[in-house]
């Protein structure tokens, strides 16, 4: 798909892009191999220091590396694919298995909506829904991202992390991409309308 030595990066549709990526991209330039995500740990292992927390391995929300380097990885998947669903039953897994070399990103970087901006009931009720400062807020089971758009009343969440109220950033987020695709839209209107109208003098 790439031409080989080209920086490729994934992300993740339903994630949010709320600060800079450059830090990002040169993250994943200057690390060998696959760059990714740390899985995060259940609350109470997250209470440790990151450094004794167990390695759940990939989280595959975001990732990167360097094309051509990785390419074991797909032949490795495509030689005994019934192999392969019986190693790991997720991307993530299988990632975690068969990637001979991965770093991870900083958490700085990124981090969890669920994990990190959400309190545990009842002070999900109480409290503000977290804005972070970081660079990608990452949605892994629920929520997903467009149920906090949902009108008052509408629960969201986990059996023990959840709320019935919109969340006021996230709207305004949601909101700005549709004012940016609908803009894109109307370009592309115009610029169809201008490349079918013939130029004055033009004999059609």
């Amino acid at each position: 798909l790439f031409p080989d030595r080209e920086l490729v990066i994934f992300l993740d549709l339903d994630l949010m892009i709320i600060g800079r990526l450059e830090p990002i991209v040169e993250a994943v330039r200057r690390t060998p191999g696959l760059t990714t995500l740390r899985e995060w740990n259940p609350w109470l292992l997250s209470l440790l220091p990151l450094f004794m927390r167990p390695d759940r391995g990939v989280q595959s929300a975001v990732f990167g590396f360097e094309s051509g380097t990785l390419d074991y990885i797909y032949h490795d998947f495509v030689a005994d694919k019934e192999r392969a669903r019986s190693l790991a039953f997720n991307d993530q897994r299988y990632l975690t298995k068969v990637a001979r070399n991965r770093s991870y990103l900083s958490r700085k970087f990124y981090v969890s909506f669920k994990h990190d901006c959400v309190d545990y009931y009842p002070l999900s009720l109480l409290r503000p829904i977290r804005k972070p400062n970081t660079s990608i807020i990452v949605f892994h089971g629920r929520p997903r991202p467009w149920e906090l758009c949902q009108a008052p009343g509408i629960r969201w969440g986990t059996p023990r992390k959840f709320d019935y109220n919109p969340v006021a950033w996230v709207v305004e987020y949601y909101e700005s991409l549709k004012a940016v695709a609908s803009g894109l839209a109307q370009q592309g209107k115009h610029g169809q309308q201008e490349e079918v109208q013939p130029s004055e003098g033009t004999a059609v």
